[in-house]
């Protein structure tokens, strides 16, 4: 049976792939120096080299290309709420309040693959042109930023999403972007030799949250805006049953290497002294 692709999310694939990868770094950087994203993030040596054990881990999943087109950046924003976000190019947040609320590194290793997953997916640039189609599409036509240089559509269309990157700050992902942000996350766990028994950890603990809402610290804003926690675990497992017998195992646990040189309780601590 065919299936039909809503016009604006066809277009809007059509047009975020002919901008050049580069340009997702320009839209997020245009976004963190009009935000004053800057002066949430905390520094705590302690945070950062937990977070940057981590996301190490997991950058190795990916291509070369992949590694060197991205800033790639991941960092702690003084928050008490269990949330994190991305932004095009790489930037990755974790709240102070969703490190307090993890168990596990690995837990927070599903957390940055899923933001990954978005990064690589390209949903922000994707969502920004969707909620304003007409109009950006109008702007990148007649577009003219007077340097007599010869740009391309894409280009265009990168440079009018970066002048409006404050709009990142209000978007909402589609169910089915946060569920290609799941399965996406997943693979990169898998292939770092990670697992994704953290990220599905993580969902059942975000489930006991969600239980005690609003009296947990679990974020509206997540309520919100992901899909329903049970149908993302039953759909991670199901990804997980559907690889071969030999696989599975490994794909559930990961490999024989752990975080082992994170004391997490020391983590969580700094988490909770830094907010």
């Amino acid at each position: 049976m065919w299936q039909l692709t809503p016009l604006p999310t066809l277009v809007t694939s059509v047009v975020v792939a002919l901008m050049p990868i580069e340009s997702d770094v320009e839209i997020g950087q245009a976004y963190v120096e009009m935000s004053g994203l800057r002066r949430r993030v905390l520094r705590d040596r302690v945070l950062d080299d937990a977070v940057g054990a981590i996301s190490g881990r997991v950058l190795q999943a990916l291509s070369r290309r992949e590694r060197e087109q991205y800033a790639w950046q991941f960092q702690v924003v003084d928050d008490d709420s269990v949330n994190a976000f991305a932004l095009p190019g790489g930037w990755v947040f974790l709240n102070c309040g969703l490190l307090r609320a993890t168990r596990t590194p690995e837990e927070v290793a599903g957390v940055v693959a899923h933001e990954m997953g978005h990064v690589l997916s390209r949903h922000s640039q994707k969502r920004m042109i969707e909620e304003r189609l007409i109009s950006t599409l109008l702007r990148a036509l007649v577009h003219e930023d007077g340097d007599d240089e010869q740009e391309g559509f894409g280009e265009r269309v990168a440079e009018t999403l970066a002048r409006g990157a404050l709009q990142l700050g209000a978007l909402r992902f589609s169910r089915a972007n946060e569920f290609e942000a799941d399965a996406r996350g997943s693979k990169l766990l898998r292939a770092a030799g990670i697992g994704v028994g953290g990220m599905v950890s993580f969902f059942e603990e975000l489930l006991r949250l969600e239980a005690d809402a609003p009296s947990s610290a679990l974020s509206r804003e997540w309520l919100s805006t992901h899909p329903a926690t049970t149908e993302r675990i039953r759909t991670l497992r199901a990804q997980v049953d559907e690889l071969p017998a030999a696989e599975r195992a490994r794909a559930w646990s990961g490999g024989a290497m752990r975080f082992r040189e994170l004391d997490w309780e020391a983590v969580r601590r700094a988490a909770a002294i830094g907010h």
